[in-house]
């Protein structure tokens, strides 16, 4: 209980600053590459949790979600990172989430392995 509870203090308002700002930097830098390359994909963050969805539009509900999925796509997307040696999630409906285990080092190499798999040949 004690060791839980000294956790807790360690995490104060400027470590979630910290965090969703590394994270909002992340996601404009791989929506940056989508934009710049005009590929049909978006990078949603909010806070710490992200996903993938191949439209360029924001997504605002279930329907549109499922409409962005990419399916196979998706499936190709999931293979090329785990070769690269990033575990993500494998269904295309999921989210992943960063935590202050990732270094900046680790999103910069996930966000080079993303612009890799969308960049034109």
């Amino acid at each position: 209980m004690r060791a839980g509870l000294a956790g807790l203090r360690l995490l104060t308002e400027d470590f979630f600053k910290s965090l969703n700002r590394r994270c909002e930097d992340f996601a404009q830098d791989v929506n940056g590459c989508f934009r710049d390359n005009a590929v049909q994909a978006h990078l949603s963050c909010y806070k710490t949790m992200m996903s993938i969805r191949f439209r360029k539009e924001l997504v605002k509900n279930y329907r549109d979600a499922l409409d962005a999925a990419g399916g196979e796509r998706y499936g190709a997307l999931f293979r090329h990172l785990l070769e690269a040696g990033i575990y993500w999630p494998p269904a295309d409906l999921e989210a992943f989430f960063v935590s202050n285990m990732h270094t900046k080092q680790d999103l910069a190499h996930l966000a080079k392995t993303l612009k890799e798999f969308f960049e034109p040949s």
